[in-house]
């Protein structure tokens, strides 16, 4: 993959998120841009999260980081206060790539102890979206400490109750839609099966405004329209620079 193939999030739906690789809840997509909308809000920082199947034919995960951010330009014109999350499936690689105005706050070895304790040994485990959740939110509490508070409430841990909650909330109401229907359909059957002996005559003639019940669909044209400003949400990022810092990782 190259980076000209990597969707840009703010273009596409005026998010922070990109997940090429398919390895995050929807849930946690939307925890991170609601985490990282609350940071650029807050002091004009902004973070990319970007998942990719691999990085090759690019020379290294790194190398691929680094023209990336330069390509999408994270951070803001004259403040460079952008950071790339990047995690390559294949490679088993994480990249976290720092603006220079994000340097002193963000140093390498910051940056390197993030990786190590709060991606590496959640990813082994498969556990994506924890160490995804947990590793942006020291990143954005680490650029604007105010936040650690009100960051709180996205730990992974309530992530997790959150996923399993609308897990059962699908469930519950996929069964409450399949018995509706069922007592629908016995409805229509014994309503039919009565007007069968009433006068079949008769029963033709409560057909004859059929065509009314197809014009109830006329309006369809106007669901597809919702997505037609796809790209109305889209802006791009601020103008800023990679300084070449941060740091990677295995796991």
């Amino acid at each position: 993959m190259t980076v000209q193939e990597v969707p840009n999030p703010r273009q596409v739906s005026g998010g922070w998120v990109t997940d090429k690789a398919e390895i995050l809840q929807p849930e946690t997509e939307t925890q991170l841009n609601q985490m990282i909308a609350r940071l650029e809000a807050k002091n004009g920082a902004e973070i990319a999260v970007v998942t990719v199947p691999e990085t090759a034919p690019a020379a290294s995960p790194k190398e691929f980081t680094t023209n990336l951010f330069n390509y999408w330009k994270i951070g803001k014109k004259g403040q460079d206060n952008g950071v790339l999350f990047l995690i390559s499936v294949k490679d088993r690689r994480v990249e976290i790539e720092t603006g220079y105005g994000v340097e002193g706050i963000l140093p390498d070895g910051k940056v390197g102890n993030i990786i190590e304790t709060q991606i590496t040994p959640r990813f082994r485990q498969k556990d994506f979206d924890g160490g995804t959740l947990a590793a942006t939110r020291a990143i954005i509490v680490s650029l604007e400490p105010s936040l650690s508070k009100e960051l709180t409430q996205d730990t992974p841990q309530n992530n997790s109750r959150g996923v399993h909650f609308w897990m059962w909330l699908g469930v519950a109401i996929g069964g409450g839609l399949v018995i509706f229907y069922l007592i629908y359909r016995i409805s229509l059957y014994l309503i039919s099966s009565s007007s069968s002996f009433s006068g079949g005559d008769s029963g033709g003639s409560s057909f004859s405004g059929g065509d009314s019940g197809g014009s109830s669909f006329s309006g369809g044209d106007s669901g597809g329209s919702s997505f037609s400003g796809g790209d109305s949400g889209g802006g791009s990022f601020g103008g800023g620079d990679s300084g070449g810092g941060g740091a990677g990782g295995s796991w």
